[in-house]
This record gives structure tokens, sequence and C-alpha cells, in this order.
């Protein structure tokens, strides 16, 4: 997880190379803090804006 300003990247599990990154992460509220994996499907982000669903399916945030 990068402390970095807003953005959240996804890399692929096996190359580590970027599958998507998301610019606006708490709605351009907060900073990244945290990450942690739940299943296999689904994460959650944590920020100083509060928390996020993460689909790992897709790479899609909620």
């Amino acid at each position: 997880m990068s402390k970095q300003n807003n953005r959240f990247v996804i890399a692929d599990k096996h190359s580590l190379k970027e599958v998507t990154t998301h610019q606006d992460l708490a709605n351009g509220r907060g900073n990244g803090q945290a990450f942690v994996g739940i299943s296999p499907e689904k994460g959650y982000i944590s920020s100083t804006a509060g928390i996020q669903v993460v689909n790992l399916t897709d790479s899609s945030l909620s």
C-alpha cells in the first residue's frame, strides 16, 4: 500500500506489473494507509477518510 496521496495501484500477483490504478482513493479525501485481503475476491483499504471495499475479481472499489 502506497501512502502517496490518494492513488491505489493493483498489480498482477505473479509479475507485479500494474493491472489498474485508482487515482481517486477515498473520493480524493484521504491518503491510503493499509490493505487487508479478506478472501480471494474481496479486500479492504483503509485511508485517512475511512474504509473502502476492493473487488479483487474486477479491481473495482466501492
